[in-house]
């Protein structure tokens, strides 16, 4: 009985940032205490409407998940505009392919975003193989659909 209580307390207690990212594709295989590295490593930044969060041809420094609010990644190469939201993550594939950033992306709305450094989202997919799967599976599919 106790451990039960114990437990649901710790639930109830858990970290609001490691709940929204728990909630994540991919994030939601980590661990309490993988998910509150990243919530270290990371900032919490709010984008007014119409902010650029970052352009086309910038070096890619950072991940960043969607808290709050909606952001819309423009046009690419004839891939066509992109609105994400709560729970989606965008910037990765400059990191992972060492590649300038691909798009603009700007705030829709007033949006509350978790800014990864560079650094500690390379770190964490080299401690965290399930995830660093999923990462990739997901910018192996972008790929393939974008238009050639």
């Amino acid at each position: 009985m106790e451990g039960r209580v114990e437990d649901e307390l710790r639930g109830s207690m858990r970290h609001s940032l490691v709940r929204a990212l728990a909630a994540i594709p991919g994030f939601d295989l980590l661990d309490d205490p993988a998910l509150l590295q990243i919530a270290g490593a990371s900032s919490n930044l709010l984008y007014r409407t119409g902010s650029v969060i970052f352009e086309q041809g910038e070096p890619g420094d950072a991940v960043y998940v969607v808290l709050t609010g909606s952001v819309r990644l423009g046009p690419d190469g004839g891939r066509p505009e992109v609105t994400l939201g709560s729970g989606d993550y965008f910037g990765e594939m400059a990191m992972l392919l060492e590649t300038p950033r691909t798009r603009k992306v700007w705030a829709l709305e007033d949006s509350e975003l978790l800014v990864l450094p560079k650094e500690s989202f390379q770190r964490l997919l080299s401690e965290q193989p399930d995830l660093e799967r999923h990462v990739r599976a997901k910018l192996e599919a972008r790929l393939r659909a974008a238009p050639r």
